[in-house]
């Protein structure tokens, strides 16, 4: 049937084989960072607000805000500097977040740390299962082979989520109906 998810290899790029982020993910959060910071040492209150609504699109939403305010209660203090932030998302690639973080990235900095034309990570992870009771009238594929957005997509060219797709998963879909009783079947 194909893959059902279709992302940016991302692992490689932001984390080391010790577990530890690399050197690109760090000059990348470096300078998103600096894209928040008015005065580009710390984030106050205010900024953190602008950094945590833009990628979770509400206030109080998302790890990335219950790990801002750890890290402020920890320090004792509103601000959080380039560590702090940084922890963040260290915290979100230990728990394997990878397109999450490219999606802050994305987002903050306009672009990730994915690479142009790098052939995706792709995987089938979603499934349909019937059993004899159920009988398959059709399926729909996750994706439409000859269609340019799904060649993009296989080519590395293009990512999930997108502008035309909102999740990193595609659809899974069938017909079903009730299979016909079998004669002697109660």
């Amino acid at each position: 049937c194909g893959p059902t998810l279709v992302a940016p290899t991302l692992q490689p790029l932001m984390q080391r084989e010790d577990g530890g982020v690399t050197d690109l993910l760090r000059a990348a959060l470096a300078e998103a960072f600096l894209t928040l910071s008015a005065d580009g040492e710390t984030l106050t209150l205010e900024e953190q607000r602008r950094w945590l609504v833009a990628v979770n699109k509400e206030e109080g939403r998302g790890s990335e805000w219950r790990a801002a305010a750890a890290a402020r209660e920890v320090r004792g203090s509103d601000s959080l500097d380039l560590d702090a932030f940084v922890a963040v998302y260290e915290a979100e690639v230990a728990q394997g977040k990878f397109w999450g973080v490219e999606h802050d990235l994305r987002v903050l900095r306009g672009e990730g740390v994915a690479q142009q034309g790098a052939p995706p990570f792709t995987a089938t992870f979603d499934y349909l299962y019937c059993s004899d009771a159920i009988e398959v009238l059709g399926v729909r594929a996750p994706l439409d082979r000859g269609e340019p957005r799904a060649e993009a997509l296989l080519k590395g060219e293009s990512w999930l989520p997108n502008e035309w797709h909102a999740s990193d998963h595609l659809p899974v879909g069938a017909a079903l109906a009730f299979a016909p009783k079998r004669s002697g079947s109660e």
